[in-house]
């Protein structure tokens, strides 16, 4: 347990680190974040409530709440300084931003309709128990919808300095396992240019 903790402390450490300059380097984040949305709207499902479990800068947050109709959105994200970017950026718009972390949610009640993740879940640290206190927070037609990069991404970085990247066979696996029942998949590359690896 004590590795687990130590591990969550460095991920938190270096996103509350980068807070400052987030922004400029998730252009692929932004990329699949419209994306899933567009894939939200073309299912023409209702989402009263929402939940966003790693709502980061809010870039995407502001997207989301702006494009899909809802009464009570809530949003988690266990790095306090991106947090604070979110809820200056998210003043404007009624959502309840709470500092929390998706891998050791207190799950009371199954009551969300929709819970949308986009490219944060790479950094639970048991993707398959995050699954199933994802689904516990969704009502029985809940939708999950998320966006994570799978195994073979991000290469250029070494493999000590990334999280594990499952396969897509593991996680439609996981997710069947832990009672998902439509299961919509599908792949698309990204590239990004940097300066340097920072």
């Amino acid at each position: 347990m004590t590795n687990n903790n130590s591990t969550k402390e460095r991920i938190k450490f270096c996103f509350n680190k980068a807070a400052d300059t987030y922004d400029q380097a998730c252009a692929i984040q932004v990329q699949t974040g419209i994306e899933l949305i567009n894939l939200l709207q073309h299912n023409k499902h209702s989402y009263p409530k929402i939940i966003d479990l790693g709502c980061g800068t809010g870039l995407i947050k502001k997207k989301l709440a702006d494009t899909i109709q809802n009464d009570e959105f809530h949003a988690i994200d266990f790095a306090s300084k991106l947090l604070g970017i979110a809820k200056s950026r998210l003043l404007n718009h009624k959502i309840d931003l709470y500092e929390a972390d998706y891998d050791s949610l207190d799950v009371s009640s199954n009551s969300f309709d929709l819970a949308f993740s986009n490219m944060t879940l790479q950094w639970s640290l048991d993707l398959s128990n995050t699954l199933i206190a994802t689904k516990n927070l969704l009502n029985p037609n809940g939708t999950l919808a998320f966006s994570i990069p799978i195994e073979g991404s991000l290469l250029e970085l070494e493999k000590e300095s990334s999280n594990q990247f499952h396969t897509i066979n593991f996680i439609t696996d996981s997710l069947r396992e832990h009672g998902f029942t439509t299961i919509k998949c599908s792949t698309k590359k990204y590239s990004a240019h940097f300066p340097n690896i920072f």
